[in-house]
């Protein structure tokens, strides 16, 4: 991992992409991101929701949720 010290108005360069830092306080930091219009740029918590998401959701067959409902009693 690269570590940089930035102060607030100083940016720097990923390939095509600018990140500014605009505010640092306290234990935050406020950046701004340039980059292309076709670059998605995600918060990774939200990454790592969509990911978790995606993977509860596979499909159920029928005889999966016959088995669970006679479990159940109905």
């Amino acid at each position: 991992m690269l570590v940089m010290r930035r102060r607030a108005g100083e940016s720097f360069l990923i390939g095509e992409v600018e990140i500014q830092v605009l505010e640092v306080g306290g234990s935050r930091v406020k950046l701004g991101i340039r980059a292309p219009a076709e670059m998605a740029i995600v918060r990774q918590e939200v990454q790592v929701t969509e990911t978790e998401n995606r993977a509860a959701a596979v499909p159920v067959s029928r005889g999966m949720i016959d088995t669970l409902l006679r479990q159940l009693g109905r």
